[in-house]
């Protein structure tokens, strides 16, 4: 690599850190096992084999790192987190993952898998009004402290326009964008789950 590309790497990286913000830490992700994708397929020993071993829902666990969890940095102060989860990166369509696929932007659907299943994500640095060039997808609370983290819930429309803000953030280009936010805003639907009960509790050490 030469010195003038290099330069022109380090600047388009500092422009996707100005406009769509930047990830930190470490995602601990890890293959816990495989299901069986669909329900109906589950009642017969060869149906069952069939799509476990060609078609398989595949389930990862996310932990949070002790020391130093993912979190992504908006560029208005804002920083997310999400919390221990099992997942499948299920909230992108089967389709936009082969056109997509999951591992390139890892961080992104993380956060978009967890947004889906508990409708929000813990949040520090809260804007307590709405700028007028804040994106479409941050959410304002001015009841809770600043400098604490939070759990904020998101609305599906939220958690969509953060996807693709935040592959923006992993080099994602606009093709990609557009492929991925299509797909959830078609299919995501069916996967979009109503939180019962509780909000989810802040790990206590982050507000140590």
């Amino acid at each position: 690599m030469t010195s003038d590309q290099y330069t022109r790497i380090k600047a388009d990286w500092r422009w996707r850190e100005r406009v769509f913000g930047k990830f930190t830490g470490v995602a601990d992700v890890r293959h816990v096992r495989n299901e069986c994708r669909y329900p109906w397929a589950r009642h017969t020993w060869l149906t069952r084999m069939i799509w476990e071993r060609f078609l398989p829902r595949v389930i990862y666990l996310y932990e949070p790192d002790k020391q130093e969890p993912l979190t992504y940095h908006h560029p208005d102060g804002t920083k997310f987190r999400l919390g221990r989860m099992e997942t499948d990166m299920g909230s992108i369509p089967p389709f936009a993952q082969w056109l997509v696929q999951k591992d390139v932007f890892l961080f992104a659907f993380l956060f978009h898998d967890f947004c889906y299943d508990l409708n929000g994500l813990f949040a520090r640095n809260i804007q307590r009004d709405v700028p007028t060039d804040a994106d479409a997808w941050i959410p304002v609370d001015a009841q809770v402290p600043r400098d604490d983290w939070h759990f904020v819930e998101f609305s599906r429309g939220q958690a969509d326009n953060m996807l693709s803000c935040m592959i923006g953030a992993q080099g994602g280009l606009l093709p990609q964008r557009l492929i991925v936010g299509g797909a959830v805003t078609i299919g995501g639907w069916s996967v979009w789950k109503k939180r019962k009960g509780e909000k989810p509790a802040v790990p206590k050490e982050w507000n140590a």
